[in-house]
């Protein structure tokens, strides 16, 4: 896939060897109470307050009833977003590391574009199965989940699909095609995955309001050492 330009985006370079040890295949639990606190003052500190999720001036794509802010979050001049841009930043340059295969002296060199934003969403509000083009790395970390009614299977759940669509066109002894694996997330809980990769959003139910925020990386330079 050929890099995107990003415009309103930002450039982030690493050059750090970044053991894959600690990473889970759920994502990244941030697990921070304060930073998601404050997030949320963040997105009032803005103009995004909730209020507006009523009001109209949403920007609209694969969400179905739910508010997006614009794509400038990254940017927003607060400490507790600066947190989280690194938490986005390492959670990929360790994701890239993969590139340098099994070889405990290779060193990947990655600088990315990206571009996020804020999702609100209330009762009734889901995404449609989509994908993210023109990227290479999407992500979505959870800062409030609501209050999902229990008695809803995989309320709010995120739903990744097995990519290989035609592959359930004939069954193969031995292989299991078409499957998905869905993921209830948890307040703090960050998931990175191939923009390709398609995926949808279960309807939330229940009162209050569920808050997460999204990204999209673009890899513009990629160098492997050693």
């Amino acid at each position: 896939m050929r890099p995107r330009a990003v415009d309103d985006g930002f450039e982030l370079t690493s050059e750090a060897l970044i053991d894959m040890g600690g990473l889970s295949a759920k994502g990244r639990e941030l697990g921070s109470d304060a930073l998601d606190a404050l997030l949320q003052a963040g997105f009032a500190l803005r103009g995004s307050a909730l209020g507006i999720v009523l009001g109209g001036g949403a920007r609209r794509f694969s969400s179905q009833g739910g508010w997006q802010s614009d794509s400038d979050l990254l940017q927003w001049p607060h400490k507790e977003i600066a947190t989280l841009r690194a938490e986005f930043t390492a959670s990929i340059t360790r994701l890239m590391q993969l590139a340098g295969g099994d070889d405990p002296n290779r060193r990947v060199l990655c600088e990315f574009s990206a571009v996020s934003w804020a999702n609100v969403n209330r009762d009734g509000c889901y995404n449609v199965i989509h994908n993210h083009p023109g990227n290479h790395w999407s992500g979505v970390y959870y800062v409030s989940l609501g209050e999902p009614d229990p008695t809803v299977q995989w309320n709010g759940a995120i739903e990744f699909y097995d990519p290989r669509g035609g592959a359930t066109a004939m069954p193969v002894p031995g292989f299991n095609f078409g499957f998905s694996n869905a993921i209830t997330p948890e307040p703090g809980t960050m998931i990175i995955f191939p923009s390709w990769l398609m995926h949808s959003v279960h309807p939330y139910k229940g009162p209050g309001v569920r808050i997460s925020i999204a990204l999209n990386a673009t890899i513009t330079n990629l160098q492997i050492a050693g």
